[in-house]
């Protein structure tokens, strides 16, 4: 399963996806126990794996401008913004993820 990967890495998978729809190609394309080995973004396979009951590999790749966003970051625009939600990419990591109100791919 993969996304946002050159035509020739895609040529070699089984199913392609995006941030949008990762959840729900990965209940409904694959068996229960099939293993998944996701490609590239860890943090996306990461968010998906926490949605789903399947087992992953998780591909050490990821998308460097949603990997620089902290938790920090989270904290302190809590701390000037206290009535706003929080709304983060499924591509940040766990630990951001893990903070926010809601996390939405770009369609969210």
């Amino acid at each position: 399963m993969l996304c946002h990967s050159s035509a020739d890495v895609k040529a070699e998978c089984d199913v392609s996806c995006t941030s949008a729809n990762a959840v729900d190609i990965a209940e409904r394309a694959f068996a229960p126990d099939d293993e998944i080995i996701f490609v590239p973004d860890q943090y996306l396979a990461k968010y998906t794996a926490s949605q789903v009951e399947r087992k992953f590999v998780f591909w050490k790749g990821y998308c460097p401008t949603h990997a620089r966003i902290l938790p920090e970051h989270i904290a302190v625009q809590r701390q000037l913004h206290p009535q706003a939600e929080v709304l983060v990419h499924p591509e940040c990591t766990p630990a951001v993820t893990a903070l926010a109100d809601k996390v939405l791919s770009t369609g969210g």
